[in-house]
């Protein structure tokens, strides 16, 4: 149950992040409510996960060493991904406009290999959520809309936020499968 909890929480976190940093370009009758929801759900999933944690049915067995090496992989190859992507649509193709997309479809990118790894078929839709949302983002940025990305990250903030929260909700009885 730790590792879940602590999965959730690093999702969360990274949502709360998502939104609160793209909202900056909303209006201020927008930006202060999305905020506000934003920091609502990440306190949800906190108290779900750490002040009223679920009561631990089945005891969790510890990740093998080949999901282990699959997570710091998949660290890694974020890690590295993200600042060439940056650097490569800021200095060469003069798209910096593009970088957040790039940032989200990385960090979906990386949940792909964890649905094996870890047994964990949640990872799934969210690794295709996120990517999806970067690449219409991209998409409408390159032909329509260009100030697409910072709605489109507070879209993806709040897919994080979501996943997080239904894994609390669905592990503690509130939701029924």
């Amino acid at each position: 149950m730790r590792g879940k909890r602590i999965g959730a929480l690093i999702g969360a976190l990274g949502g709360l992040l998502f939104v609160l940093i793209n909202t900056g370009a909303f209006p201020v009758q927008f930006a202060v409510p999305v905020r506000g929801l934003g920091t609502l759900a990440f306190v949800f999933v906190l108290w779900r996960t750490v002040l009223r944690p679920p009561p631990q049915t089945i005891a969790e067995t510890p990740p093998s060493p080949t999901a282990r090496r699959v997570y710091w992989n998949c660290v890694l190859a974020g890690a590295l991904s993200i600042p060439i992507g940056a650097n490569l649509l800021n200095r060469v193709l003069p798209l910096p406009q593009l970088t957040v997309l790039w940032v989200i479809f990385v960090v979906g990118a990386r949940f792909l290999p964890f649905t094996r790894a870890f047994a964990a078929p949640v990872f799934k839709p969210l690794a295709w959520v996120l990517m999806g949302l970067a690449a219409t983002g991209a998409a409408l940025t390159l032909t329509v809309w260009p100030a697409a990305p910072g709605s489109i990250a507070v879209l993806a903030g709040f897919a994080l936020l979501g996943f997080s929260a239904s894994g609390t909700v669905k592990r503690s009885g509130l939701l029924l499968d």
